[in-house]
Order: structure tokens, then sequence, then C-alpha cells
């Protein structure tokens, strides 16, 4: 698993490539997304595009990460995702609970709308 960061204006973007699995992905995100918070921002993206295989420790560090997220009062929206991580994301029923998005840039142009905005 790799991870690349990036800030655009208030957003982070976590970009996860290879395998979110038990030991180094789970670990990777956790301590992406708590480094995000730590430097005090609220908007966050997981790109995850580029994940090619999810187990069940990767499916419960989302899950984490999207309770986390609103306990903050942040904001997590996704990228689209592989058919296989959507279809372990569907089976867990955690992909209806997650902000997804077509693509990097329109999930950051997502999370830069103001809160009540987004949810109309």
């Amino acid at each position: 698993m790799q991870r690349n960061v990036t800030v655009f204006d208030d957003v982070t973007v976590i970009e996860l490539t290879g395998k979110l699995v038990a030991g180094v992905g789970d670990e990777l995100l956790a301590h992406s997304l708590g480094e995000a918070f730590e430097q005090g921002f609220r908007k966050i993206v997981l790109n995850l595009e580029g994940v090619s295989y999810i187990d069940s420790a990767g499916v419960g560090e989302i899950a984490s990460s999207l309770q986390k997220t609103q306990a903050l009062g942040a904001r997590l929206a996704t990228t689209k995702m592989g058919g296989r991580v959507q279809r372990v994301l569907q089976l867990s029923q955690v992909l209806p609970l997650l902000d997804v998005h077509e693509s990097q840039q329109a999930a950051i142009d997502a999370l830069q709308q103001p809160a009540e905005a987004a949810d109309s």
C-alpha cells in the first residue's frame, strides 16, 4: 500500500494505491487521517481509485474513518473506486454511508461547498 497526501486549499486528499488490508493499509489510512486532523484539516477526500483489493480490516478502517470524521464535525468524501472494492463495500453495507464522487476533483469541489449546500 502506498499513499500520497496533497492539500488543495482547505481540502486534504489522501490517495491510496495498492491493497487496503490488515497490518499495512488499514494502519496507513488511520495514520494519514490522524495527521490531517492534527494539522487542523476538516475536509478530507479519500481517493480510492488506485485500491486494487480490500479486506475486512480495510473496510473496518474506512468505517472507522467515517465515524472519526463525523465525531469531529469534519467532512469526508471519496472517489469512485474499482468494481471489486465497490462490491466489498456494498456487501459490507459501508458504501451507502459514503459520499462518493466520480473523480477527485468532483470530491474536492463538493467539499468546498458549504455543508448545507452539499446536503441539498
